[in-house]
């Protein structure tokens, strides 16, 4: 049971118990899907990543032609709220997650941008719940979606939306089938990202990522690891991979805020002949936690 003495979220800079938290039923996003969202993990107390995750929001909502907003004054504010959060829930100093939420507000028009209201910005935030720890010591398996998407020119994949039906929908394919996570493939069968997730695999010691060339999410821990990789003399490339690549890698992993760095230890209906996790995810997830304990 909830505990509803702290069970507060902020909409538009205002802390509201959850039980009182409305938006209209004419709200873009809730209707169209028209909004933006991000999930950002918190270690005890360290917001990580915050201001790579606000930039990516900010970016996304200067694409979609949200009303004009100062990114230093959305900046202050996300933050401001996130701690004003934290502190009511008594999540501080605990392992946690943050969900930011923007949608355009109610059109005036029908689907007109220009006569949509001033944005909505919701924030909440939850005790987090670790993954099973046999997914890091065993590796989880991922299978290829029914849904083909192009390769290129469609931007909106590169945002993340409200409208996440596609996602759900082929994750939930993955589940039904006893996997735990769903590959996106191109029409011309190029591996571009998970329902959840982004994807590296390791071969001959060298990393191995989709390019942002694709139309994929531009993902946070993504950049970390190769960041990471950057500064500890591993090679990485970022580049167009096949099914056929990823079954000859020594390794696989799938990245994302929440789940970090996941071992793969089957795709599709081939299992890694190599060690699960390999001794590169290792590595970069052992590198990956020191930034979180230490930023």
């Amino acid at each position: 049971m909830k505990n509803l003495k702290n069970d507060f979220v902020i909409i538009n800079g205002k802390l509201i118990c959850e039980k009182e938290a409305f938006v209209s039923i004419k709200n873009s996003g809730f209707l169209y899907g028209d909004g933006l969202f991000e999930t950002i993990k918190v270690y005890k107390g360290n917001i990580f990543l915050l201001e790579e995750h606000i930039l990516r929001l900010f970016s996304s909502l200067c694409f979609f032609n949200y009303q004009k907003i100062e990114f230093e004054d959305f900046e202050n504010e996300i933050k401001k709220n996130i701690t004003l959060l934290i502190q009511a829930k008594n999540l501080t100093g605990k392992e946690a997650f943050v969900k930011i939420i923007v949608c355009r507000g109610e059109y005036k028009k029908r689907l007109d941008f220009k006569t949509a209201e001033k944005p909505v910005v919701i924030i909440f935030a939850e005790k987090y719940t670790e993954y099973p720890v046999t997914y890091y010591k065993k590796g989880v398996d991922v299978l290829i979606s029914s849904i083909k998407r192009v390769s290129y020119q469609n931007a909106i994949y590169r945002h993340k939306m409200l409208n996440y039906f596609e996602n759900i929908f082929s994750r939930n394919e993955a589940i039904s089938k006893g996997a735990n996570e769903s590959l996106f493939v191109s029409e011309d069968d190029f591996i571009l990202e998970g329902s959840v997730s982004n994807i590296f695999m390791v071969l001959k010691n060298t990393v191995f990522t989709p390019s942002l060339d694709f139309n994929i999410l531009p993902g946070i821990t993504r950049r970390k690891v190769l960041k990471i990789c950057g500064e500890n003399n591993i090679k990485a490339i970022e580049g167009k991979l096949k099914l056929s690549n990823f079954c000859e890698a020594n390794e696989i992993f799938l990245t994302n805020s929440l789940a970090e760095i996941l071992p793969v230890k089957k795709i599709e209906n081939y299992t890694l002949k190599s060690e699960t996790p390999g001794k590169i995810t290792k590595i970069i997830s052992l590198l990956y936690q020191k930034e979180v304990k230490y930023p």
